[in-house]
């Protein structure tokens, strides 16, 4: 069993983090979604046009190990040819 933390990175939700004892990366990368999925109702609701949301899983050396990123950004516009 391993210590892993959990931490959002950018907007709702961001600050310090949530650390969970897992049997392994595996494991870690699961409940690294399950937590998203239970997050974005909330994190869409509140976020601005543009966001970078992003949560980072690391290791018990505080090594990162996974990261999950939703991202919305404005595109150049084309010009017609």
């Amino acid at each position: 069993m391993q210590r892993y933390s959990f931490s959002v990175k950018e907007g709702k939700f961001a600050g310090l983090p949530v650390t969970a004892v897992l049997s392994d990366l595996g494991a870690a990368k699961r409940e690294a979604v399950a937590m998203c999925v239970d997050l974005m109702p909330a994190v869409l609701r509140t976020a601005d046009l543009d966001f970078n949301w992003r949560m980072e899983v690391a290791d018990q050396t505080g090594k990162l190990v996974y990261r999950l990123k939703l991202l919305a950004e404005p595109l150049p516009m084309q010009q017609p040819i």
